[in-house]
């Protein structure tokens, strides 16, 4: 817990951030040669790889490093509300090295996943049903109605759409 907390105060100095969480990746599994330290420690090790993928991801680390702990991390994850955060590094890796139909292949599970699921082929019509559909629910609002507009609190809605914010690369 102190490497997280101690990796969360590093602030830009992410290369002070990775050593954080890599020694306490380190030190649980160390520790846990005996037990499961994600069955043991699940919001910790989540925690800790979480962040680890996204400081690797952020420094421009090894791509095939972080998959391996984005997996990890999906490998384990008790629900899939807790894989979302690893599925948008995973998304992100995939991009950043060049593999983006493995990218939005990604995505497209993901979201169907989390019932938001995408056509495989979009046409003409399918576009304008969904602007006209948009349109009339805008219909009437103005742009203080929108800024005002309660925000978004449903943690899994959240997450969703920061699928499909990384998708649209």
């Amino acid at each position: 817990k102190i490497n997280l907390k101690s990796a969360h105060k590093a602030g830009p100095d992410i290369d002070r951030a990775l050593r954080n969480l890599k020694f306490g990746l380190s030190f649980l599994r160390d520790a846990s040669k005996t037990i499961n330290y994600w069955k043991e420690h699940y919001n910790l090790s989540l925690s800790l790889s979480e962040e680890y993928a996204h400081a690797m991801f952020v420094k421009g680390g090894d791509s095939a490093e972080i998959i391996e702990c984005v997996n990890e991390i999906i490998d384990n994850a008790r629900c899939l509300e807790d894989s979302c955060k690893a599925y948008e590094v995973l998304i992100l890796a995939l991009y950043s090295s060049g593999k983006k139909l493995m990218a939005v292949d990604q995505a497209l599970t993901i979201l169907r996943k989390l019932n938001y699921p995408f056509p495989s082929q979009v046409d003409r019509q399918l576009t304008t049903d969904a602007m006209e559909t948009t349109r009339e629910f805008m219909t009437g609002l103005s742009i203080d109605d929108l800024i005002y507009y309660p925000l978004m609190t449903d943690e899994l809605s959240i997450q969703t759409m920061r699928i499909m914010d990384v998708s649209l690369m």
